[in-house]
């Protein structure tokens, strides 16, 4: 499920030309403001036409991150954990 699309704020988008000067142009959704957490649960999204809500798929809380970063390569390194149950084809 990709929720970027509806809460994307200042997505650069490339850059135009406006009065002989380059512009950078960003996009930003007008749900990004209106949307809150239970919005975000209980508003469907549609997958192929079918509606799915996050809340009958997943719960999200709010937790403190570690404060120690991996960095690897020079590059930052973040994981995610989840538990998943249901069936394993789709959980891949």
């Amino acid at each position: 499920m990709n929720l970027s699309p509806v809460f994307t704020q200042n997505l650069y988008a490339g850059t135009i030309v406006i009065e002989n000067e380059l512009e950078k142009l960003k996009l930003m959704s007008v749900q990004s403001r209106e949307y809150d957490l239970w919005n975000m649960q209980h508003i469907p999204q549609y997958i192929q036409g079918i509606p799915y809500k996050i809340a009958g798929l997943a719960t999200i809380e709010k937790g403190q991150a570690p404060q120690k970063v991996a960095k690897v390569n020079q590059q930052y390194r973040l994981c995610l954990q989840y538990e998943y149950i249901g069936a394993s084809a789709q959980g891949t």
